[in-house]
């Protein structure tokens, strides 16, 4: 299991320059992924500066592979003969105005040919230097913990060999714990859900128990890794997982998010955490913003999280949605809180995707992840409880839009209500009920499988019952997800229909 830590997803973007003495054919460009390619996410977190858990080296092979040493930084420097060497490189951020750039990140570098034996990282801030004593691996040095810079500067001056040179091959800002199953108890769980009917924004949560009979996590420990874990540091969560027989049992490393540490507690010789994805944040802040019926709702939430330094996209169709009504949120109620009423009135999606990146969208993944073999399902599917909707009550400024679905007028209602101050008109409240009436569901059942971490929610999965193994798979839509793993990975789904 790998654990992503301090990391910064858009150091990259603003890294302007690099210098330093450097061999001709240096390239800095090639500082920022420059050696893998992501294929459909199934990637090595590589480009986040997460080593996966195999022996925490890079698992899949580059798919094309460079034929050129024109990659990295060479140094001018070359070793003397006790390894010694005076290499000195500087990196530097700015925005998209030319401005410094302060982000907030650990440091690992990879280097090719000798490894580094003694280094330096200066990370500086408004000109405040820190100088940080890196941690030596095989094939790359890291500077761990959340330090603040809007430049680095990187100064190897010991090598393992005589009369060489360096380069470094790649920069990633972040760092990242693999933790080997000895170190974890039974107790590793992913959970991923949807409301369709937007009723609330459910966030992802990832919850382990790390074995600290030793100690490793006491806070009193001098070579503690408590601090690592410290409420508010990003945690990145990655499955290596190995390919069926045609498949020739090859490896490979499914993202499933970057989280938030939440909960952190000692109990029984275990340290239990809880971590929660990266729109936690917004459950922190009480910011005060506006919508405005003159402005559509893309800009309006592009320059609210820009102004947040939260990581996002906003998608295309989001520009087209206008808001009904002007409305000014204030600091009682948080962000989270403020852009799930958003969500609601709007029917826009505010769900992060598998690097942690938040994505404003307008309707849910509808991908069709096919049959799950009914050899690997451990359960038949069982019935899941849900409340039968039949009526549906929208308000609107001081009115009420309803629709009555019952069949039989004398049955007795099951109300959905809708109650949002954002639904302006009754427009806006008959959209609203096109949509909730459109995702109504008269089925939910939930089924124990060997699991696929790549099936995303929203997408449709066929699934046998006993009695339609000689038939046709039922077609649900995936809501929610929990994988377990103990020693082995399965998954307990809830589908709908």
């Amino acid at each position: 299991m790998s654990l992503g830590i301090f990391i910064d997803n858009t150091s990259a973007d603003d890294m302007v320059s690099a210098e330093g003495l450097a061999l001709p054919m240096s390239n800095g460009e090639f500082l920022i992924d420059s050696r893998y390619d992501l294929d459909n996410e199934l990637a090595t977190f590589e480009a986040n500066g997460i080593p996966t858990a195999e022996s925490n080296k890079i698992i899949v092979p580059p798919i094309e592979p460079s034929t050129t040493v024109n990659t990295g930084w060479w140094s001018a420097a070359i070793s003397d003969e006790d390894g010694d060497i005076d290499f000195t490189m500087q990196v530097t951020f700015e925005d998209g105005n030319g401005n410094p750039a302060v982000h907030t990140s650990a440091l690992t570098v990879y280097t090719d040919g000798p490894d580094v034996l003694e280094a330096e990282v200066i990370f500086s801030k408004n000109g405040v230097q820190t100088s940080v004593t890196p941690t030596y691996h095989y094939g790359y040095f890291v500077a761990s913990g959340a330090y603040e810079y809007d430049s680095i500067t990187i100064r190897i001056t010991k090598l393992d060999a005589p009369y060489r040179h360096i380069r470094l091959t790649e920069l990633e800002f972040g760092d990242s714990i693999t933790i080997s199953p000895t170190k974890l108890t039974n107790r590793i769980v992913y959970i991923d859900e949807i409301d369709p009917l937007q009723q609330g924004l459910p966030m992802r949560e990832l919850d382990f128990d790390l074995i600290n009979v030793n100690g490793d996590y006491d806070e009193d420990n001098p070579n503690t890794h408590f601090d690592r874990l410290a409420i508010g540091n990003p945690i990145t969560l990655s499955y290596t997982l190995c390919g069926s027989a045609d498949q020739n049992y090859a490896k490979y490393t499914v993202p499933m998010g970057r989280f938030v540490l939440a909960e952190r507690g000692t109990k029984d010789g275990c340290l239990s955490v809880t971590a929660y994805d990266t729109r936690w944040y917004l459950g922190q802040m009480c910011n005060a913003w506006s919508i405005s019926t003159s402005e559509d709702l893309g800009t309006t939430l592009d320059r609210l999280l820009t102004a947040l330094e939260i990581g996002h996209v906003i998608e295309e169709d989001v520009y087209l949605v206008y808001p009904t009504v002007n409305h000014s949120f204030d600091t009682g109620t948080t962000v989270l809180d403020d852009v799930q009423r958003v969500a609601q009135a709007y029917g826009l999606t505010i769900i992060p995707n598998r690097v942690g990146t938040i994505v404003v969208g307008t309707d849910y993944s509808d991908d069709e992840y096919g049959t799950i073999p009914p050899n690997i399902q451990f359960s038949w599917p069982e019935s899941s409880q849900m409340n039968r909707y039949n009526f549906i009550d929208i308000m609107y400024g001081s009115g009420h839009y309803t629709r009555d679905l019952r069949s039989d007028v004398n049955a007795a209602r099951v109300v959905l209500s809708v109650n949002n101050s954002l639904i302006g008109t009754e427009a806006n409240a008959i959209t609203v009920c096109n949509r909730v009436a459109g995702r109504l569901y008269s089925k939910a059942v939930k089924v124990e499988w060997a699991g696929d971490p790549a099936i995303d929610l929203g997408d449709s999965a066929g699934v046998y019952s006993m009695w339609s193994l000689n038939g046709t798979a039922e077609v649900y839509k995936t809501i929610k997800r929990q994988i377990t793993f103990d020693g082995m990975l399965t998954e307990e789904t809830t589908f709908i229909k």
